[in-house]
Formats: structure tokens, C-alpha cells, sequence
């Protein structure tokens, strides 16, 4: 491989046509706050969505669901104080229906932030559908102890991003 991540074979790998609009999914813990990789992130699907891409994004730390600048949010924490509670401080209690259905949609994934990938990656199909992982890396989260953590679901990405 040289690096590159190849649209078109996404797109003919998961039917769509060459050209044609690609289903993007972003995952991140936000995208309607004002943080630096917020911004990064909100203005990267808004550019996607000028380019005539489909994009939704996973935001694991809300619940509503909002439209944005021509994309989607989609919150995935569950409803409910307690339950809510549980799944922001355990993945072991965060369920993953929203997450499988978000992934299902994609034609590519993207990690905005990479601590997401155990998300992402719980909620992969099996077979040949699997829609590509590009992960965002930055910041200490990576670099440092964190980032062992969460080894694993960077080597099961197809791509890996410094930002």
C-alpha cells in the first residue's frame, strides 16, 4: 500500500457508484461544542457535505439528534439519567444498536478521535461489508500511556492521521 486511502475502491467495494456520494460517518465524543478538535471536526463534515457526501456523526456524549450545517448529528449515549451515567463512564455498560447502525449506513468511518475506535470497532459487521477506519491521531491521548490502551483498535484501522 502506499498510503492512500482509495475512494474509489471504497465506493465500488460497497456499491456505490464511481463519483457518487460516499456515506461518512464521523465519531468523536462532540461536534457541537467549541473545542479545537471540534472545530477541526464540525469543519470537516461541512466540507464533505460540500463536496456531496452524505455525513453523519457519532457523538457519544450526547443523546439528541441535530442537524448541522448539512450534516448529522446523531447521539448515542442512551437516554435516561442512570443509564446515561453508566455508558459515559464504562464502555462495558454502553450499548452499541446506534453505534451498529451508524456503522451498517457507512460506506467509510471516520475516528475524529481515535479513543472512539473501541465503539467503532464493537460495532463492525462481519464479512465483506466492512466499510474502511481512518483514525485521527493527536495530542498526549496517543503519544503517550493512553494510547496503549487502545493499541489494538489502531492497528484494526486502515488508515491512521496525524492531525
Amino acid at each position: 500500500m502506499d498510503g492512500k486511502l482509495d475512494f474509489d475502491a471504497v465506493t465500488q467495494r460497497n456499491g456505490v457508484r464511481a463519483g457518487g456520494t460516499v456515506k461518512i460517518l464521523l465519531t468523536g465524543y462532540r461536534f457541537d461544542t467549541i473545542g479545537g478538535l471540534e472545530i477541526v471536526s464540525s469543519n470537516i463534515a461541512r466540507a464533505l457535505v460540500n463536496l456531496g457526501h452524505d455525513v453523519r456523526c457519532a457523538s457519544v456524549h450526547d443523546r439528541r439528534t441535530v442537524a448541522k450545517d448539512g450534516y448529522t448529528i446523531v447521539g448515542t449515549l442512551p437516554r435516561g439519567r442512570i443509564a446515561g451515567s453508566l455508558a459515559a463512564r464504562s464502555r462495558r455498560f454502553y450499548p452499541l444498536r446506534r453505534f451498529k447502525e451508524l456503522v451498517a449506513w457507512a460506506d467509510l468511518v471516520i475516528a475524529c478521535h481515535c479513543h472512539t475506535l473501541p465503539w467503532v470497532m464493537s460495532a463492525m459487521p462481519g464479512g465483506r461489508r466492512r466499510p474502511p477506519v481512518v483514525a485521527w491521531l493527536h495530542g498526549r491521548e496517543v503519544w503517550g500511556g493512553l494510547g496503549r490502551s487502545i493499541a489494538d483498535h489502531l492497528r484494526a484501522a486502515d488508515r491512521l492521521v496525524a492531525v
